[in-house]
């Protein structure tokens, strides 16, 4: 790959740790004639898509109708959203690290990433009913309490689902096991 510039993108609002888009709907964001490296997790679901290609750490990947995609803070990415529809959420990463060390599979989202899930046609209504409750709070009152729990189900039912990306054969549970109980003990004296 050539060099490129990276932007560093931070989270316009940090009195809203977990922000919603539709895809289709927020092409004008950003100038993705650059590549982004963002200081938050980022959660896709590309519900329709036709073979374009997303770059997530000078690697290019093909992104494809009914895949869930989950970015971490720090990876550069870069993709053209014409022509894809979709979900956009964007968790702050002390947020999502609290929610998943608390209630998630470490396993499941350890630190193998990008990760990649595809999501069955029989688990369409499903994901598309949890979204619709997060876009109505999300479009009204944005109360962090209700976001936090769509979250946490929304991560629950990704849980599930078949990973597809590669996992990282380097990967320690004990590594989850220690980000856990600092995350868990992090306020008190020593």
């Amino acid at each position: 790959m050539s060099s490129v510039e990276v932007i560093k993108f931070e989270q316009p609002d940090k009195n809203i740790p977990i922000e919603f888009f539709r895809i289709e709907d927020s092409v004008d964001l950003f100038d993705y004639n650059y590549h982004y490296q963002y200081n938050f997790y980022q959660i896709f679901w590309f519900t329709e898509a036709d073979q374009q290609v997303q770059e997530i750490d000078c690697v290019q990947y093909t992104i494809e109708a009914n895949q869930i995609w989950i970015t971490y803070p720090g990876q550069i990415q870069y993709f053209n959203p014409t022509g894809i529809k979709g979900y956009f959420l964007a968790i702050d990463k002390d947020y999502f690290n609290h929610i998943l060390h608390m209630q998630m599979d470490p396993s499941v989202f350890g630190d193998h990433a990008p990760l990649l899930f595809h999501l069955p046609e029989v688990k369409h209504m499903l994901f598309q009913s949890i979204l619709q409750l997060f876009e109505l709070e999300w479009n009204a009152d944005k109360r962090t309490f209700l976001l936090e729990q769509y979250l946490a189900i929304f991560l629950t039912h990704i849980q599930d689902l078949v990973l597809l990306s590669q996992v990282n054969e380097r990967y320690d549970v004990r590594t989850n096991k220690l980000l856990a109980l600092v995350e868990e003990h992090y306020a008190e004296q020593w």
